[in-house]
C-alpha cells in the first residue's frame, strides 16, 4: 500500500482536528442554550408559585406571565433573573469538556469518514462489524421469554440482555472449538431448546459424546411432544437397538419379493459396498487391503442376504452373524486331491453363479494367495472385532429405530451417545448417520416438492473424530434442498483437513453458510479465520523530532493503513463466551453468549429414564447360515474332507485321476448333504434329481451337471 503524500497528511489531518473542534463548540452552544432556558426560565416559573398550598393557576397573574414566558433573546445575556450568564457558560464549557469529548470519540468513525479524503486505491479493507441494527436485519430476533411464539427453529446465533437472534434459514453451519470451550454449553444445548420451544419442531440428530446432551435435554423435549430414540453406543445393554443391515435387508426383501419378475439388485450392492467401506477404510493403509477387505465383507454379506432369504431368517441377519460366518467359514480349510488349499468360504463362493454379486465381489479377494490372502482375512478380522462385544452384538441384533419417523407428525429427536475411550465405535456412529441421510433423502425424493415435510437439524458434535463421512460434501449440498441441514462441530480447520483431505475440506467449507468460532489452539485455524474477518482501513499518526516536539503540527503524520478485524492472537485470547461469527454477504458479528446450565433446567440422568437393560439370547440374535432348503450353499458343520473321501464313487474317481471330474465331484459333495447322502445310500437316481436341482437353482452349473451324469452312469455301467 502506498500512504498519501505529506500535503494530503496534512491536509487530512487540519481537516479532522477542524471538524472535532467544530463539534465542540456546536456542542457548547447548545448546552449553553439549554442550560439558560433551564436555569432563567425555571427560575421564573417559580417565581409565581405560591407555597400556601393553593392550586399554582389560581395565584398567577396571567399578564405578567405571558410578558415574561415568551422568548425574549436579551435572556441570554441579560437574564430576568440574577443567574450570572458567565456562570451558565463556564458550566457549558466544562461539560463539554467532559460530555463533548466522550461523544465524539465514540463517534471515531463518522467524524474520519467526514475529515479523511480515502482514494479508491489506498483503501486497505472495508470490513467492520455488524451494528445491533444490522444484526436485527441479518438474523430473527426473538424475546428470551418469548422463545415459544416463533413459529421456525433454527439456530441461535447471537443474544443481548432481551433477545435470541436466531437463523430460522435452511444453511449449513461450522463451529470452531477446542476440547471444553463451551460448544455444547453455548451452541448445541440452546439450539436443542430453540428447536423444542418452536412451533414447527424440527426434528433432531444429535451426535452427542458421553450423553450429556440428552441428560440436559431430556425433560425439556419431553414436555415439549417430543419422540425420544436413543441409540447408545457407549453402553448398547442400554438403549434402542438398530442393526445396521436393516435397510439392506429391506430393499433385498423388496427386489425378492415385490420386484420379482424385475429384480434390480443395484441399489442393494450399493449399500453393501458402502457399508462394507465404512468398516474396512483405513487412509494410513495400502489400499490394496481395505478394498479387498470391502470386497471380501461385500460377498458373505450378499450370500447370507440369500441364505437367509431362503430359510426365512432373513430379518435375524446382522453384522454378528456375519463375523460368526467369516471366523467359521473362513478359516476352516479343505485340501482337493490336486494339492490345492481352499477353504470352506471359497468353496461356498464357488459353488455360486457366474452372475452371482457374491460371487463377482469375492473374486478380488480371492485372486490373493499366501500371505497376501491371510492379510486380507487379518485386516476384516480386525475390522470386525468390535462386535465381538456382547452388548453390541445385542444392540445391533434388532431394530427398534425407524429413520423415515423422523419427518413424521410426531417431532423427534434421535441421539447417538459416542463413547470418547473406545474409538472403534465412532464408525458406528458415521455408519448410521450416513444411513438416516440416504433413508431421508429417498423419503423426500417421494414428497410433490421433493421436501421433508418436518424439517430434520443434524447435529453431528466432534465430527472430525469419526472416519470421514463417504461423499459428505455432496451430502450437504444436497441436504438443503431436502429440508436438511446440519451443524458441524470441530476443533480446528487442521482437524478437518487431516480426516478429509485438502480438496474435499475445501467443498465442505464452501457448503457452509454460518462459521461460528469459540476458541481455537490451532495457529492456522486460527491465522484463517482472522482472514475471513477481513480488515477495515484504519487512520494513525506518527510523530518525529524531539522529546516534546509532539505538540508541534508540523512533526506530526497521519496514515492510512489496513487492519484485521482481530488479529490471530487476539482470537486466541477471546473471553470466556465470547463468538464470533461469519455469516454469508454480512460483516461479521461480535457476541456474548449465556451459557445454557445458567438456565437452571433440569438435569436427567441416563439411568433414571426409565429404559431397561437389553436382555436377549444369543439365538435371538444370530441367524442361522446353513442352508435347510432346496439349494444348499453352506457347508454343514459335521462335514469334513475324510467324510468326503470315504464315498465309494470318490474312492472310484481317484483311481481313474480325473482332476476335472473329481473337482466336481468333491465340490458337490461338500456343498450338498443331500447329494452326499444320496450317494451313501447308493440312490443314484435321487443323487442325479438332487444334483439336477442344484443346476437348476443355479450352485452348479450345466457342465459340472453333466460331469456328475457321467460318473454315475460310468459306476452304474461298472
Amino acid at each position: 500500500m502506498h500512504y498519501k503524500k505529506t500535503t494530503d497528511e496534512r491536509k487530512n489531518r487540519n481537516r479532522l482536528y477542524a471538524i472535532r473542534a467544530l463539534g465542540l463548540v456546536l456542542f457548547c452552544a447548545v448546552l449553553y442554550l439549554v442550560l439558560c432556558v433551564i436555569l432563567n426560565y425555571g427560575a421564573l416559573l417559580l417565581e409565581y408559585l405560591k407555597i400556601s398550598g393553593k392550586s399554582i393557576f389560581q395565584n398567577i397573574d396571567s399578564q405578567p406571565l405571558e410578558n415574561h414566558w415568551s422568548f425574549n433573546p436579551e435572556y441570554l445575556v441579560n437574564p430576568p433573573r440574577p443567574i450570572p450568564v458567565g456562570l451558565i457558560l463556564a458550566i457549558s464549557v466544562v461539560l463539554s469538556f467532559f460530555w463533548g469529548w466522550k461523544i465524539i470519540k465514540k463517534t471515531e468513525r463518522f467524524w474520519e469518514t467526514i475529515a479523511i479524503d480515502y482514494r479508491p486505491d489506498e483503501i486497505d479493507g472495508t470490513s467492520r462489524w455488524s451494528t445491533d441494527k444490522e444484526i436485527a436485519q441479518i438474523l430473527t430476533p426473538i424475546e428470551k421469554a418469548r422463545l415459544d411464539t416463533r413459529e421456525k427453529s433454527g439456530l441461535i446465533l447471537a443474544e443481548d440482555a432481551e433477545r435470541y437472534y436466531v437463523d430460522t434459514s435452511t444453511v449449513n453451519t461450522l463451529v470452531i472449538g477446542k476440547t471444553r470451550s463451551g460448544k455444547g454449553q453455548g451452541f448445541v444445548l440452546p439450539s436443542i431448546r430453540q428447536a423444542a420451544l418452536s412451533i414447527e419442531k424440527a426434528s433432531l440428530v444429535v451426535v452427542d459424546p458421553k450423553g450429556e446432551n440428552l441428560e440436559n435435554t431430556y425433560a425439556l423435549l419431553s414436555s415439549s411432544g417430543y419422540r425420544i430414540w436413543m441409540i447408545n453406543y457407549r453402553n448398547p445393554m442400554v438403549g434402542m437397538g438398530y442393526n445396521n443391515l436393516y435397510a439392506i435387508i429391506r430393499e433385498f426383501k423388496k427386489q425378492m419379493v415385490v420386484e420379482e419378475f424385475n429384480r434390480d439388485f443395484s441399489k442393494c450392492a450399493e449399500m453393501i459396498s458402502e457399508l462394507s467401506y465404512m468398516h474396512t477404510m483405513n487412509a494410513k493403509s495400502d489400499p490394496i487391503w481395505p478394498e479387498s477387505a470391502m470386497a471380501l465383507l461385500s460377498a458373505m454379506i450378499f450370500y447370507l442376504l440369500d441364505v437367509g432369504f431362503q430359510n426365512g431368517e432373513i430379518d435375524k441377519l446382522n453384522m454378528y452373524t456375519v463375523k460368526t460366518f467369516f471366523l467359521d467359514k473362513g478359516t476352516r480349510e479343505v485340501k482337493t486331491p490336486s494339492g490345492q488349499t481352499l477353504t470352506e468360504l471359497d468353496l461356498l463362493m464357488q459353488a455360486l453363479p457366474l452372475e452371482s454379486h457374491a460371487r463377482q465381489f469375492y473374486a478380488t479377494s480371492r485372486f490373493a494367495e499366501g500371505e497376501m490372502r491371510s492379510s486380507i482375512n487379518a485386516t476384516l478380522s480386525s475390522n470386525l472385532a468390535l462386535y465381538a462385544d456382547t452388548g453390541l452384538a445385542k444392540m445391533t441384533g434388532t431394530t427398534e429405530v425407524d429413520f423415515s419417523g423422523l419427518s413424521s407428525d410426531i417431532p423427534t429427536a434421535l441421539f447417538l451417545i459416542i463413547p470418547d475411550d473406545k474409538k472403534s465405535r465412532h464408525k458406528l456412529v458415521a455408519i448410521t448417520i450416513k444411513q438416516l441421510y440416504t433413508e431421508l433423502v429417498d423419503l423426500a425424493m417421494e414428497q410433490a416438492r421433493q421436501r421433508l415435510p418436518r424439517r430434520v437439524m443434524i447435529i453431528a458434535d466432534e465430527i472430525a473424530q469419526m472416519p470421514p463421512f463417504p461423499n459428505l460434501d455432496e451430502m450437504l449440498s444436497v441436504s438443503l434442498g431436502r429440508n436438511i441441514m446440519w451443524s458441524l462441530y470441530i476443533q480446528s480447520f487442521a482437524q478437518l483437513n487431516k480426516v478429509y483431505g485438502d480438496n474435499e475440506t475445501r467443498i465442505i467449507r464452501d457448503a457452509m453458510t454460518n462459521f461460528v468460532y469459540i476458541l481455537s489452539s490451532d495457529p492456522s485455524t486460527n491465522k484463517e479465520f482472522s482472514d475471513m474477518l477481513g480488515s477495515g482501513t484504519k487512520q494513525f499518526m506518527t510523530h518525529s523530532g524531539e522529546h516534546g516536539s509532539f505538540l508541534e503540527s508540523d512533526n506530526a503524520q497521519s496514515h492510512v493503513k489496513g487492519r484485521p478485524l482481530l488479529l490471530p492472537d487476539e482470537l486466541n485470547r477471546l473471553k470466556e463466551w465470547e463468538i464470533i461469527i461469519k455469516i454469508d454477504r454480512h460483516f461479521p458479528i461480535r457476541t456474548i453468549r449465556t451459557p445454557f446450565y445458567k438456565l437452571g433446567l433440569p438435569v436427567i440422568p441416563i439411568n433414571e429414564m426409565g429404559i431397561s437393560l437389553r436382555d436377549t439370547s444369543r439365538e435371538s440374535y444370530l441367524m442361522k447360515y446353513e442352508v435347510n432348503r432346496h439349494r444348499d450353499a453352506t457347508i454343514s458343520d459335521n462335514e469334513s474332507t475324510q467324510q468326503t473321501a470315504n464315498h465309494d464313487l470318490y474312492k472310484t474317481m481317484s483311481t481313474k485321476k480325473n482332476p476335472d471330474e473329481l473337482g466336481v465331484l468333491i465340490k458337490t459333495i461338500t456343498l450338498s448333504p443331500s447329494f452326499s447322502a444320496a450317494l451313501d445310500a447308493e440312490n443314484y437316481e435321487k443323487a442325479i434329481l438332487v444334483a439336477q436341482e442344484l443346476n437348476d437353482f443355479g450352485t452348479i452349473n450345466q457342465e459340472e451337471f453333466q460331469s456328475i451324469c457321467k460318473i454315475i452312469a460310468d459306476d452304474n455301467q461298472k
